[in-house]
């Protein structure tokens, strides 16, 4: 990606290529996503340096500058985030928490060069707005200390396998290794933080060894986690061949093994086969009751709309 500026709408923007090609750009007027009291999701990013396979910021949205990172792959960094969510909080009041992220990873590589996590955490801190953090990078120790100062806020790691090496093909980005995200539990939870770790997605046939989640439960309850996400990796029909070819990372038969296990689409995703499903998530949660752990689903639904959760 050679070009120095692009134009999107009226608006031309310089792109930087340190560390990883991306823009600057200001947000004018509301804050969009708050839509009410209960809780506010905030994507300091529009894109992600993590590049995990079958990830919805890669394949599912529209919006120009989510199309500008699936296409050029230039990630937007929303520079005044911050500021506009401060005038709106006071302006508007806001009884539930805030999340980030839910699409993009807080603290991907370019927090690092520009403390938009930070300074958004700055802002809630001073109102005592509890805030959730969701990650596979590596938290800063500034956000650690905002963590630490508000009971009601946790932090969520998401760690899918034990094996760094299937990591780093399911992560293909620059998110830190497993053995840095079972510290960074460790470092959270003798903070008092409460740490939940997000087994999520299981990938079928490439994460879902049983023996080794197992051992990756057993390793997070000595750490203290108490409660475990998770959910099955889902294909987004936008791009369904390129995640098919993306597959081939790992062994070229798993293509012809989706195509047989993914038998149920909707509008945007492709389903891995609700018996499947329901064999891992229960295995999962037979195994946190073993360890006296919380267990619970993300957005997972049978072909009617009814959430898993109620039938495990």
């Amino acid at each position: 990606m050679n070009k120095e500026t692009l134009k999107i709408g009226k608006n031309t923007y310089k792109v930087h290529h340190t560390p990883v090609n991306h823009i600057l750009m200001d947000i004018d007027g509301q804050f969009n996503s708050i839509s009410n009291r209960e809780r506010l999701l905030i994507n300091p990013f529009n894109g992600c340096s993590h590049k995990c396979l079958f990830c919805f910021t890669n394949n599912r949205f529209n919006n120009s500058t989510f199309r500008l990172f699936r296409e050029n792959n230039i990630i937007t960094v929303l520079k005044n985030i911050a500021e506009v969510l401060a005038k709106q909080l006071d302006e508007k009041r806001l009884d539930g928490l805030v999340y980030l992220s839910p699409s993009t990873d807080p603290f991907q590589l370019l927090n690092s060069r520009y403390n938009v996590t930070e300074t958004i955490l700055s802002e809630l801190t001073k109102r005592n707005i509890p805030f959730a953090l969701s990650t596979k990078g590596r938290i800063s120790g500034t956000a650690i200390d905002y963590l630490t100062g508000n009971s009601r806020s946790f932090a969520e790691i998401s760690i899918l396998t034990l094996d760094d090496e299937v990591r780093k093909k399911l992560v293909r980005g620059e998110a830190i290794s497993t053995e840095s995200q079972l510290n960074l539990i460790d470092t959270l939870t003798k903070r008092g933080i409460r740490t939940i770790a997000r087994i999520d997605p299981v990938y079928p046939y490439i994460n879902d060894d049983k023996d080794m989640l197992k051992e990756l439960i057993e390793k997070l309850k000595a750490l203290n986690v108490r409660t475990i996400i998770s959910s099955c990796a889902k294909i987004p029909v936008i791009t369904e061949a390129k995640n098919m070819e993306d597959l081939k990372a790992f062994n070229s038969n798993l293509i012809e093994r989706y195509n047989t296990l993914y038998n149920y689409r909707d509008s945007e995703f492709i389903y891995a086969d609700i018996n499947y499903r329901m064999s891992i998530f229960r295995f999962l949660k037979s195994i946190c009751a073993e360890k006296n752990m919380d267990f619970r689903l993300c957005l997972e639904y049978d072909n009617r709309g009814i959430s898993l959760d109620k039938r495990l």
